[in-house]
């Protein structure tokens, strides 16, 4: 496939704006900024569009590659090589947030409970529900997992 110029760069600018109000949503809800006025709620909205649409873009030109070079599309190949590139650091995502970061006091939030309905949440995180995952108190350092769970 062709390279399209500075896309890889308008993603990662769409992921940093996401990044960045997800930190500090996180830490206004531990109680660790207390001033914070939404200064940063409409840069993570804007970059969940913009990801979501270059995303979109994204796969609809692979399919329509594939089917001017091979005059097909498979469905199969195009799951397979999804579930290769994603699931991987997704669920080293959900090690991480479910295993790891509760253990390192630097990781911690004094205001969460990560075991209470630690099996469900675990469950919801890694079945891709993640929408249903932040009905249960959104689990720190997996907050994020939602967009892909509604991707995938």
């Amino acid at each position: 496939m062709k390279e399209i110029a500075h896309f890889n760069t308008i993603r990662f600018i769409a992921a940093m704006m996401v990044f960045i109000h997800h930190m500090e949503q996180g830490f206004r809800g531990h109680g660790y900024l207390d001033n914070y006025e939404n200064a940063t709620k409409d840069l993570g909205y804007l970059g969940v569009i913009l990801f979501f649409v270059l995303s979109g873009f994204l796969i609809t030109l692979l399919l329509l590659n594939e089917k001017r070079n091979t005059g097909t599309i498979s469905i199969k190949n195009f799951y397979l090589k999804r579930v290769l590139r994603i699931w991987p650091l997704f669920y080293i995502m959900v090690i991480f947030a479910f295993f790891i970061a509760p253990r390192i006091e630097f990781f911690t939030f004094p205001s969460f409970n990560i075991y209470q309905d630690f099996n469900l949440k675990l469950f919801c995180t890694a079945a891709f529900l993640g929408n249903a995952a932040t009905f249960l108190q959104a689990v720190p350092f997996a907050w994020h997992l939602w967009s892909i769970s509604s991707e995938e």
